[in-house]
């Protein structure tokens, strides 16, 4: 298989542990990165082994050896900078959220699917076995009717002062940040999109939301609850809460993370199925879900493999929390 050569635009913190998995997967390598600032650029490449470091975005798309792009610019970013990184022929991986609304999202997806190109929202958790696992516990009628998903995801995110999640004009918040896992999950496993989304946020000195909770209706009668934020310690649940069993996972978008990352231990990768008070664990073995989202990409590329997320899955995630956001600016104000 012809190598796949990566070029990364930006060197956030999210790339430290993403392109590193990168390097690693067969049949790919990282050539270049850009920023802003090369000093910063150079220091990311000497840390990381990449060969070339340029003072600049456009000069990483200008590079004819680079194949694919991986893209951890903040998020009112990713709408420009994919678009350009299609309209330069490269493939892209970008970090979640795509966009900021789903009619963006979707001009993404047709402008790479005009030039053959892959184009995938970067959701580590999504390529985890024990996702797949839990949705066949789903199917299989083991749960019975699913009729509630509740999910958190709280973190710390670091101090407002210097950490681009508190700064509104670079697209922070918890909603956009954590909170997109758990919507993301919620329309997976309840099975598609919402028919009514209400929402409620907490607003810091910076003016975006530091914690936010959401609840999605849907017309099979199943409702999704989540709460969210990035000033608290680490919190991940997902509870499935079905007619005959209930599903408890407690680390559903980290398992196999070095504990070190998060700064404290955190589970392991797994659930549990309870009838009544009793539970029956099921382990599931995967790995570093960084690493298994560059497998799945760099097989995307090369041989039409599936793409996790869909480009269906992705227009409707960012359409649900464009809603969600939409719902709490009304509360904010009637407030």
């Amino acid at each position: 298989m012809q190598e796949l050569k990566w070029g990364v635009l930006g060197t956030a913190w999210i790339a430290q542990l993403c392109v590193p998995c990168i390097q690693a997967t067969a049949n790919s390598t990282v050539v270049a990165v850009g920023s802003r600032d090369e000093d910063r650029a150079w220091s990311f490449a000497d840390q990381l082994g990449i060969e070339r470091a340029y003072g600049s975005y456009e000069a990483v798309l200008a590079d004819s050896d680079v194949d694919a792009v991986y893209m951890p610019l903040p998020n009112s970013l990713h709408h420009e900078w994919t678009l350009r990184a299609l309209e330069a022929g490269k493939h892209v991986l970008c970090e979640k959220p795509l966009t900021d609304t789903a009619a963006c999202a979707q001009e993404l997806f047709d402008a790479a699917a005009r030039r053959g190109l892959v184009l995938v929202e970067a959701f580590m958790y999504r390529h985890h076995p024990q996702v797949a696992a839990a949705q066949r516990a789903i199917t299989s009628g083991a749960l019975g009717r699913v009729e509630a998903i509740y999910s958190t995801f709280f973190t710390r995110a670091g101090a407002p002062e210097t950490n681009i999640r508190y700064r509104p004009e670079l697209g922070g918040g918890a909603l956009w940040d954590v909170g997109s896992y758990c919507v993301s999950v919620s329309t997976l496993l309840a099975g598609g999109a919402p028919e009514h989304v209400s929402a409620v946020a907490s607003i810091g000195s910076t003016g975006v939301d530091v914690s936010f909770a959401g609840t999605l209706s849907f017309a099979n009668g199943c409702v999704a609850q989540f709460a969210c934020g990035i000033d608290a310690d680490l919190r991940t649940d997902l509870v499935v809460i079905g007619a005959d069993r209930t599903l408890v996972m407690r680390n559903p978008w980290l398992p196999d993370i070095p504990a070190d990352i998060w700064h404290g231990p955190i589970p392991g990768p797994g659930f549990e199925l309870y009838e009544g008070v009793d539970g029956v664990a099921t382990d599931v073995a995967g790995g570093n879900p960084y690493q298994l989202q560059a497998e799945t990409f760099v097989a995307a590329v090369r041989s039409g493999g599936e793409r996790l997320p869909s480009a269906a899955e992705s227009v409707l995630n960012v359409g649900v929390l464009h809603d969600l956001a939409e719902s709490a600016r009304r509360t904010i104000r009637a407030d």
